[in-house]
């Protein structure tokens, strides 16, 4: 469009301030846009940095999480151990009480048959 006002004005010299004031109202037209395509890029960084700075701080969030979750997985892992022995442990002690029953019904028996 400048391009056919500028020839326009050119073939007709009485329109040369008017083709001036078009031409600097156009160049005006244009800084104000490319200012405020420029304000617009700026927040918008703003906000990728704010939302990176974000990102980080929720990696971070899930690395602490994750730490935390092994450790407890090893805890789990360690208690599952001591149960697993614990149970052992009674069970040996239930055999040998069995054990223990079995010998004492024996010797009951063995002195039920020495005093008839």
């Amino acid at each position: 469009m400048l391009l056919r006002k500028t020839v326009m004005y050119i073939a007709n010299p009485i329109y040369e301030m008017e083709m001036e004031d078009d031409f600097l109202k156009e160049l005006q037209d244009r800084e104000r846009e490319l200012a405020e395509e420029k304000e617009i890029t700026r927040e918008q960084k703003k906000e990728l940095r704010e939302q990176q700075k974000a990102l980080k701080e929720q990696k971070k969030a899930i690395e602490e999480k994750d730490k935390a979750l092994e450790k407890k997985d090893k805890e789990l892992e360690k208690q599952g151990k001591t149960l697993t022995e614990k149970n052992k442990a009674l069970e040996e002690q239930g055999k040998a009480l069995e054990n223990k029953d079995k010998t004492i019904e024996e010797l009951k028996r063995q002195l039920s048959g020495m005093q008839r």
